[in-house]
């Protein structure tokens, strides 16, 4: 993304516009589904290598809000196809979301982008991560407990990332992990495969007019479990091989 200075929208909030300058996709598709999602995950790509992101942040280094103007409001279809993509849109920016506590060497974040797993209505959640400030670079460590609204069930989670920045305190890269697994009394704990969500992403600053090489936009297969038909909607996140 290239994005533009922000805009001071009131004392403690910006507005920050960005072009999406490339894009890469890649999909996990049902058993029932292989070999379909290759062309649809390409086709969305170059959607959204046409986009726009608006972020809303706080002066303290907070994400507050995720928009994304890709495709004409002009049918359902295109609704839901916007709304998906923004959701893919906010995990790549979930890196962004780090509260900077000035000159402290430790402190908390109790509210997190990274929490917020993508479903469509949300997510409650409750926990904190503690960062560490050593040398130019933050590391954290956390525990949160979480409530996905679709799925009406409690999921305990860990966290951990490390963020580096430049002299002057800018932001260079921040890689970050979420794993969480649904607890013992949540309807969907049962079984012997049990779901699990993994998010892992890496936010990198790169020298203005550089593109970085990306893999290409297409369908790959999902590593470990495979979800059956019954669990297609209930499946929160996948590691790609």
């Amino acid at each position: 993304m290239d994005c533009a200075e922000g805009v001071a929208l009131r004392r403690d909030r910006w507005g920050v516009r960005c072009d999406i300058v490339q894009a890469s996709l890649i999909a996990a598709p049902m058993p029932s589904e292989q070999g379909r999602m290759g062309p649809i995950a390409i086709e969305l790509a170059e959607h959204l290598a046409k986009g726009k992101v608006v972020l809303q942040t706080s002066t303290d280094g907070r994400v507050l809000g995720v928009a994304l103007d890709v495709l004409p409001k002009i049918s359902r279809r295109h609704n839901a196809l916007s709304e998906n993509l923004r959701l893919i849109v906010s995990r790549a920016i979930a890196g962004l979301d780090l509260q900077i506590a000035g000159e402290a060497s430790t402190w908390q974040q109790t509210h997190s982008w990274r929490m917020l797993v993508p479903t469509t209505t949300g997510t409650a959640y409750v926990g904190s991560e503690t960062y560490i400030w050593q040398e130019e670079t933050a590391q954290s460590r956390g525990r949160w407990m979480l409530e996905p609204n679709d799925l009406q069930a409690t999921m305990a989670a860990t966290s951990a990332s490390q963020a580096t920045f430049s002299d002057d305190g800018t932001l260079q890269s921040h890689r970050w992990t979420v794993e969480a697994s649904f607890t013992p009394s949540s309807a969907l704990a049962d079984g012997s495969d049990r779901l699990r969500y993994v998010q892992r992403g890496t936010v990198t600053a790169v020298a203005p007019q550089v593109l970085p090489p990306l893999p290409e936009s297409g369908e790959r297969v999902a590593a470990g479990p495979i979800p059956t038909a019954l669990q297609q909607d209930l499946v929160l996140g996948e590691r790609l091989q």
